[in-house]
Order: structure tokens, then C-alpha cells, then sequence
């Protein structure tokens, strides 16, 4: 069994093994060959496929030489290892018969059968193989594997010379990590990029050859271009993030299109699959953000009070930017709300823009502010890449007066005259039923004291506030009644002229007690909703401290610091404010008092929290603050001492809006304000009928005269410049003027002979403004006068014209306005109505009275000239009752005081609201309206000139 084993190892597997060496070399030539192309597609299951076809080259050898070194010891599987060779049925039938003589060989009892027996039938049964056949067909193998060996590595060869690119490529592949390969290859020869910057940079183009390092600016366009070394490579432009591809430029070469982002490594690379090759050298690519602009406000940051300034606070700005400015704004921001004004205008071009701007303490929004105003420059640059982006400069802090302080003063003055007054009449109490004359003079004497007292009171501006207007008319109003009566009792001191006045003074104490508290209560919530948006401003300054102390921040140092430092000074400029808002509320009745101890109470939390750090409870006591003061009632009801939650209003503090006098004005003023809307539908019933009678045809034949005279007017400002230039110059008041002559000729050119008198008065105007400044040149002065005396000649001669056509229309309309005297007689018996109704609820103040007296009577007179059919004396008396009863209504609401009488001083007042007039006031018949607009955009009758004047002025009131 052994010699034949040995025969079969030394004849058929000893030429094989032979050529082992070749074998293996062959196989990994073959594996590593063809795993390079495989893996060269780039796909993850290439690559795999690729590296198991590598091990399979390396590792099987190895296996296949452990497998038969360990069969090679085993003669029974080196024999059967040869079955297919002497065949397999007498290899197997050998192999039984060796196996059972081995079996009875090693039996005890020899299973019966002779051992030498058995081992004589397994030799002859192993001698009967034909051992002479192992060696030819193990010659043939080893020569069939040294051929394939040397046809495989023949074959790589082959491939190697063809492609060896290829087979660079798919190790290269094969071998790459998180994408990239490790070995960088060239791809491009001649490779050239252009650098085009955005427009809004203004420079021009960039070549560069080769590679290297380059800065362009955020937004560029970078043109690549080259020669492809080896072509079918899919060849991409990239950087860190992303990439783009090479593109067939039509003429043998590729190009790619790239936008500058961010700064980074450019290269090119070849693209397989999931795989990239890099090319070895590429572009550093700096990137040039556009800058933020840069604003610098002259003395920001500061903090400036309004009080000690001297009106105007002058505003120095500096703005710049790394490629150009757009637009300068000045931001004005209190509390929540936040008002832009632009400072400048620029196209882009001005990298750099310098100016100032005065803000007057007078301007409204200032003037308004009750709360802390800060004042900032912003610039917006040019960048059109990622978008415009502002600037800003730090902040100036304009302090108002103290929050609250105006009110408390002219409470605390109402308050002094009130009890004044209680003296005056705590007097008249004293005094006997029936005083003698010095008595009734002391008393007189003590109640001028006191009613001066009270007209200084309400004719002076405490900080900037005056004296509600209905306050003041309720006051004027009593005090007239009462004085009245007062000086009746020194004439005459009866025991009833001693009750009227004693009853005078109590309705005016009464009056004015009455407004103190309303106005106290009123105040009190108009600074407790100021103080809440302070509240609410600190607030959100305690955050921003609370976030920078918690190193939420990811800005640097050093800007976190400023910011942080301007943080601070806010929320330190808002707790003051909030605390003398807090000390004015204390100043302002019950209900201030109540609030200035929540104030004071709440400020003193956020001091304990901040100054232990604890920004998070300081803010939340301040949004407690800001919520509390935003419906600031009291915090416990009255009428026995019921507490209500705060923010849910008392019965005392509903009601305690307005006191009761101010209400009773609040009704005169809304009798009066319909007294003059009735009266004003009378008067256009009258000037429609009047308008109805005019006959156009009188106009007839003037048109030829028209002309010549708007020719005289065209010549007379011929000299003067159309253009004036600069404003405030002379050159701009002559052309202003000739602006007006020219159009009151057109106006005159048309027989629009209202409107052309209406604008010869402003032409008038016009040319006295300018000769105002007629020094300026030699000679000037004559030339305007010789201009306005012909403005005035024509307006002399349109007087004329305008007087002969009303004098005709009111002779045919006699008929029909008699039919408007009685509705004018009933809105004259009305306004003696009104007045007389005031005299027993609520006296309206004595101009006021006088007025609407006068109008009545003008009413009166009116009613009797329609009756005698005399429309055009009528509708003038109209226009004047109409005038008054508008005066007196202006006067009630404070928006206009008349002179002379008690009260003569003007009462409106900045600060004061004003009313808008509504929609349907003055509303006329349909068809008046309709002329109106008519009037409005055309030629229109002279006398309904008037009428348009009068209505467009009530329109834009």
C-alpha cells in the first residue's frame, strides 16, 4: 500500500507540484489584473468583488498546498486521489480489499480467515492497478499548468502595455478611503483659470496659469480650462463641499463653471464611480467676504438728557464699506417701536459717506416719548451675492424728563388751585346769610385771587401739558357762572345773591375736585402703560446678560464684552426710568400711590436677583412689572375693602374716566358739532340754489378779454426763472412766483373765475416772499412790483366780474332761497337753544358763548334777508354764522380758544389730541357734491368757486 502511494505521489502529483511557483504567479497576476479593472468601476460591490478576487489569488495556494501536504500522509487518500487516472472501481475495489485484511489483522479471532490470506488478496488486488499510466498523466498536467501560468501572465503583460493607465487607476480605486483614492494622478495639461469678480466689485479679470494660490471675491465666477490627458474619464471640479463637472468646450478641451462661496482647496478630480482621483496640485482658494458696513456715530455710546439740551442734539456719522453704500438711515427706537429716516441715498458706487443730521427735541416722536429713545445710525451696502446687509453704529440713549413727572406737576398745580377754592368757599360758608358790602367785597376780592389762580392754571404749560380741553371749558364755563354771581352779590349782598354765589363756587369746587380725581386716575394708567414698555425693554436687556453670563453666546470675546457692556447701560437706563415713573405714580391720587408701591416693590426684587446673579428671576420679576403696569387698576376694590384681583377694574375706577363736568362738555361739544353740520347743509341748499340761477351766458364774450388779460400775466413774469434752484434762495422765490401768475392765467384763460381769484391771492404772496429777498440783485425789487401790480390789476377786474354775476344770480333765485329762511330761523332758535340749556347743566366758557350768541344772531339776520329774496346778502350772513358755530366747536374742543373775554389765551396744544372730522360731516345734498367734484377738475361757475373752496378745506381738515 505504501510503495503504491509513493508511486502515485512521485508519478502524478510531483510533475504538478512541480510547476506550483508558475501557478501561483499566474493566479495573483490574473487576480490582481483583473481586480484593478473590477474595482476601477468604483461601486462598493466592485471594490468588494475586486478584494475577495485578490484574497482568493493569495490565500487559495496557500490552502490548497496545507490540503495535500496533510492527504500526502494518509495512503489510502493518495491512492484514491489517483482514481481518475487507473479507475475508480479498481482503485476502490484495492482499497476494500487492503481495509478488510487491515480488519483482520487486527480481530482477535481473524473473523476466521487466515490474516496472510487477506493480505495476499490486497496485493494482488493493488497489484492488478496499472500504475504505468501516473506518469504520462502527470507529466501532462504539469505541462498544462506551466502553459496556463504563462498564458495568464502573457495576458496581464498584454493588458499592462495596452492600458497600464487602467490598471493604475482600478488600484488606485481599490484602494481609496472615505471617497478619495490614495494616489494622486494628473488629469489636465495647459490648464488655465479665469477669475470673474461680481459687477458690484468694479474690477476686471484674472488669468491665472497653472496651479497655485488665489483670492476672489465672495460671489466670483471661476472659468477653468484644460486638456484632458486620457479622455472617458469623467472629470470633476470640487472642493471640500461640492463639485462640478467638466464639460466638452467643443475644440478638444473641457471646461467647468465654478461660483465663489467660501474659501478652500480646489482640485480636479476624476470621478469613478463613488471614487474620485485627485489631481496632485490644485488651487488655495481665499475667498474675500463682503464686509459688514462699517458705522461709527460720533459720542455713541452716551447717554444725553432732553432736559439739558438746548432743542436740538447734533447727530455725526461716519459710514464705510469694502465695495459701496446703498442707503444711510437714522433709527430712532423707544421701547418696542422703531422709526427709520434715510440720511442718504447713494447708487452703490461711495465706499465711504460722511454727514449729520440735527434731531430736534421739538420733533413729535420726541417730543411723545415718555420712555428712554435710542438713536442709531445703520448703513446698507451693495452686495447683491447673499444680499444687502447693514451696518450699525452704537447707540446714543436720549433721556426724556421723568416718566410721569409733566403729569404729577400739573396734578399737584390742579390740586393747589383746588383748594384754593375750598378757601373761597369755606369763606362764603362763614358768612352770614346776608353779608354787608365789605364782606361781599372781601369775598370778592378772595375769589379773583382765586379765579386768576385758575386761568393761570389753565393757560400755562406744565412740561409741555396743558389742562385737558374739557377740563378747561368745564372750568371756564362755572367759573364764568360763578363770578358772575359773586360780583352780582358785591352790588347788591341779599340773602339770595349771597345763595347764588355760594352756589357758583360749590358747582365750580365740586367741577374742579372732580376733574382732579378723574385726571389723577387718568395719569396714573397712562404712566403705568409707559413704565410697561420700559418694564418690557428691561426685561429683554436682563436676558441678553443672563445669556451672555451663561456662555451661550458664540460670538468672540471681545465684541461679547461691548455687548454685553451696552446691555448693562440699557437695562440701568430703564430701571431708572421705571423708578421715577414710579416716584411720579406716588405724586398722582390713590390710585398712582397704589401703583408707585407696586413699582417701587417689584424694582426692589429685581435689585435682590441681580445683584445675586440670578438674571432669571430678575427678568421674571421685570415681565411680573411690565405685565402688571400693562392694565394698571388698582389692587384692591373699594366699598368696604373688597380686594379684586389686580387687573380686574373697580366700579369706582370704571367710572372714573371722566368726572362729571367733563362728560356734560363732552355732550355740548357733540350739540355744537351737529348744530354746525346742519347749518352747513343749509348753506349748501342756498348755494345750489344760487348756482342753479346762474345763466353761463354771461360769460359769453369774456372769453377774447380772458385771453389778453392771461397774456398780461404770462409777459408781466416772462423775465423771471422757470428753475429756482436751491431752496430758500431768490432764485427759487421768483420762479415759485412765476409759477402762480402763470397759473392763475391758466385758471383765468378758462373762466374759472373762483380759483383764478384764489390763486392771484397766493401769487400775491408768492411775489412779496420774493422781494423779501429782492436785495440781492440790482433792479429786482422794481421788476416784482411792477409783477404784482398786475396780479392785482386782473384781480380787481375778476372782483368786478364776480360781484355783477352773484348780484344777477341772487335777483332770479330771490324766489326760491326765501324757501331757506325758515330752516335757518329754527337752526338760529337753536343755537339760542344750546346756549341758554348750558346756562343750567354745564355753562360753557364765555368766549365760547359769545360766540355762538353772535352766530345766532348772524343766523337771525340771515334768515330775514332769504325771506326778502336777497340769496347773496343772505348766504354771506350764512358763511359767517357758519364760520362762528365752527370757531365755537373748535373752541370747545381745544383745538382753537378765542381771544379776548375770560380764557383769551390759545389753548391748543401739541400734545393735545385732535379730532378727524368724519365721513359723513358737512355732507350736503347729492347734487352739490357732485358739482363739487365737477368743480374740483374743470371749469366751474364763479360762484360755485366758493362753495369748492369752502368744501375741499372741510375735506382735508
Amino acid at each position: 500500500m505504501a510503495a503504491v502511494a509513493a508511486r502515485v505521489r512521485s508519478d502524478l502529483w510531483a510533475p504538478l507540484f512541480a510547476e506550483r511557483v508558475k501557478v501561483v504567479v499566474g493566479l495573483l497576476t490574473f487576480a490582481i489584473v483583473a481586480g484593478a479593472h473590477l474595482a476601477r468601476v468604483g461601486t462598493p460591490a466592485t471594490r468588494i468583488a475586486a478584494a475577495v478576487l485578490l484574497i482568493a489569488a493569495v490565500v487559495g495556494p496557500a490552502v490548497a498546498e496545507l490540503v495535500v501536504r496533510r492527504r500526502s500522509r494518509d495512503p489510502r487518500k493518495v491512492v484514491g486521489s489517483a482514481g481518475f487516472v487507473l479507475g475508480r472501481r479498481e482503485v476502490d475495489a484495492a482499497l476494500a480489499q487492503v481495509a478488510l485484511a487491515e480488519r483482520i489483522e487486527r480481530s482477535s479471532d481473524h473473523e476466521g480467515v487466515s490474516p496472510a490470506l487477506a493480505r495476499l488478496h490486497a496485493a494482488r488486488a493493488l497489484g492488478r492497478l496499472d500504475l504505468g499510466r501516473l506518469r504520462p498523466r502527470g507529466e501532462g498536467f504539469g505541462d498544462l499548468a506551466r502553459k496556463l501560468s504563462l498564458g495568464v501572465v502573457a495576458l496581464a503583460l498584454v493588458v499592462l502595455v495596452v492600458a497600464p493607465a487602467r490598471f493604475v487607476e482600478g488600484l488606485d480605486v481599490a484602494l481609496a478611503q472615505k471617497g478619495v483614492a490614495p494616489i494622486a494622478l494628473p488629469w489636465l495639461d495647459a490648464v488655465e483659470l479665469t477669475v470673474h469678480p461680481p459687477a458690484y466689485v468694479h474690477k476686471t479679470d484674472a488669468r491665472y496659469h497653472g496651479y497655485g494660490a488665489f483670492t476672489a471675491e465672495r460671489g466670483a465666477a471661476l472659468v477653468v480650462h484644460g486638456l484632458p490627458r486620457r479622455t472617458g474619464r469623467t472629470l470633476v471640479l470640487a472642493d471640500d463641499y461640492h463639485e462640478v463637472p467638466f464639460i466638452d468646450d467643443g475644440s478638444g478641451g473641457v471646461v467647468a463653471h465654478w461660483s465663489v462661496t467660501v474659501s478652500g482647496k480646489l482640485r480636479v478630480r476624476a470621478r469613478f464611480g463613488a471614487v474620485a482621483i485627485e489631481e496632485p496640485h490644485g488651487w488655495e482658494l481665499t475667498a474675500i467676504q463682503d464686509e459688514v458696513p462699517l458705522v461709527t456715530l460720533e459720542g455713541a455710546p452716551d447717554t444725553i438728557e432732553i432736559a439739558k439740551t438746548d432743542g436740538a442734539i447734533a447727530l455725526r456719522y461716519d459710514a464705510s464699506d469694502d465695495h459701496g453704500l446703498r442707503e444711510v438711515h437714522l433709527v430712532i427706537r423707544i421701547g418696542t417701536r422703531e422709526e427709520r429716516r434715510v440720511l442718504a441715498k447713494l447708487d452703490g458706487e461711495p465706499k465711504h459717506d460722511r454727514g449729520g443730521h440735527v434731531l430736534r427735541t421739538s420733533d413729535p416722536l420726541i417730543r411723545a416719548a415718555r420712555t428712554p429713545v435710542r438713536v442709531r445710525v445703520e448703513a446698507r451696502d451693495n452686495d447683491p451675492i447673499t444680499g444687502p446687509k447693514w451696518g450699525r453704529s452704537a447707540e446714543l440713549t436720549l433721556i426724556p424728563p421723568v416718566i410721569g413727572a409733566a403729569e404729577a406737576k400739573r396734578y399737584e398745580k390742579m390740586r393747589e388751585v383746588r383748594d384754593t377754592l375750598v378757601d373761597v368757599l369755606a369763606k362764603a360758608l362763614a358768612s352770614s346769610k346776608a353779608p354787608g358790602a365789605a364782606s361781599a367785597k372781601e369775598l370778592e376780592e378772595a375769589f379773583d385771587k382765586a379765579a386768576d389762580q385758575l386761568e393761570t392754571y389753565l393757560a400755562t404749560s406744565h412740561d409741555g401739558l396743558r389742562a385737558p380741553p374739557r377740563v378747561a371749558s368745564t372750568a371756564r364755563g362755572r367759573l364764568r357762572k360763578a363770578r358772575e354771581a359773586v360780583t352780582a352779590l358785591a352790588k347788591s349782598p341779599t340773602a339770595a345773591a349771597h345763595a347764588a354765589a355760594l352756589a357758583g363756587i360749590e358747582k365750580l369746587v365740586l367741577g374742579v375736585d372732580g376733574a382732579v380725581r378723574s385726571l389723577g386716575f387718568r395719569d396714573a394708567r397712562t404712566i403705568g402703560k409707559l413704565i410697561s414698555g420700559v418694564a418690557d425693554d428691561a426685561a429683554d436687556g436682563i436676558r441678553e446678560l443672563g445669556l451672555s453670563a451663561s456662555g451661550m453666546s458664540a460670538k468672540d470675546d471681545s465684541r461679547e464684552n461691548k455687548e454685553n457692556a451696552e446691555a448693562k447701560a440699557r437695562v440701568e437706563v430703564d430701571v431708572g426710568a421705571i423708578d421715577g415713573g414710579g416716584a411720579s405714580l406716588r405724586r398722582l391720587g390713590e390710585l398712582g400711590r397704589d401703583l408707585g408701591e407696586i413699582v417701587e416693590n417689584d424694582l426692589k426684587r429685581v435689585a435682590r436677583a441681580r445683584g445675586a446673579g440670578d438674571h432669571f428671576h430678575a427678568e421674571l420679576a421685570m415681565r411680573d412689572l411690565a405685565l402688571r403696569m400693562r392694565d394698571p387698576v388698582s389692587s384692591f376694590g373699594g366699598g368696604g375693602g373688597n380686594p379684586s384681583a389686580p387687573g380686574e377694574p373697580t366700579d369706582d375706577e370704571e367710572t372714573g374716566e371722566q368726572s362729571e363736568g367733563e362728560s356734560e362738555a363732552g355732550n355740548q361739544e357733540q350739540k355744537l358739532e351737529d348744530l354746525a353740520k346742519e347749518h352747513g347743509e343749509n348753506v349748501g341748499s342756498v348755494e345750489d340754489l344760487l348756482r342753479d340761477a346762474e345763466d353761463p351766458k354771461q360769460l359769453e364774450g369774456l372769453e377774447e378779454e380772458a385771453k389778453k388779460r392771461a397774456k398780461k400775466l404770462r409777459d408781466a413774469v416772462a423775465s423771471l426763472p422757470k428753475i429756482g434752484g436751491l431752496k430758500k434762495t431768490f432764485e427759487a422765490a421768483e420762479a415759485a412766483a412765476r409759477e402762480k401768475v402763470e397759473s392763475m392765467a391758466d385758471a383765468l384763460e378758462k373762466l374759472q373765475l373762483g380759483d383764478a381769484k384764489e390763486r392771484g391771492e397766493s401769487s400775491l404772496k408768492a411775489v412779496d416772499e420774493a422781494r423779501d429777498r429782492a436785495w440781492v440783485v440790482p433792479g429786482a425789487d422794481e421788476k416784482l412790483e411792477s409783477v404784482g401790480t398786475e396780479v392785482q390789476k386782473q384781480l380787481d377786474w375778476i372782483d368786478d366780474l364776480l360781484k355783477r354775476l352773484r348780484k344777477a344770480a341772487a335777483a332770479k333765485a330771490a324766489e326760491k332761497v326765501k324757501g331757506a329762511a325758515p330752516r335757518e330761523k329754527d337752526l338760529g332758535k337753536k343755537a339760542e337753544d344750546v346756549g341758554e340749556s348750558s346756562e343750567k347743566v354745564a355753562p360753557l366758557p364765555g368766549p365760547v358763548k359769545d360766540l355762538l350768541d353772535e352766530a345766532a344772531r348772524k343766523m337771525k339776520d340771515a334768515a330775514e334777508k332769504l325771506e326778502k329774496g336777497e340769496g347773496d346778502k343772505g348766504l354771506e350772513l350764512q358763511k359767517e354764522a357758519q364760520r362762528l358755530l365752527e370757531k365755537a366747536r373748535d373752541a370747545m374742543k381745544g383745538q382753537e380758544q378765542p381771544s379776548g373775554g375770560e380764557g383769551g389765551q390759545k389753548q391748543f396744544d401739541p400734545d393735545d389730541k385732535v379730532d378727524i372730522p368724519k365721513v359723513d360731516d358737512h355732507k350736503g345734498p347729492e347734487a352739490f357734491r357732485k358739482r363739487v367734484l365737477e368743480g374740483l377738475r374743470g371749469k366751474a361757475s364763479p360762484k360755485l368757486q366758493d362753495a369748492i373752496k369752502r368744501y375741499a378745506e372741510g375735506l382735508v381738515r
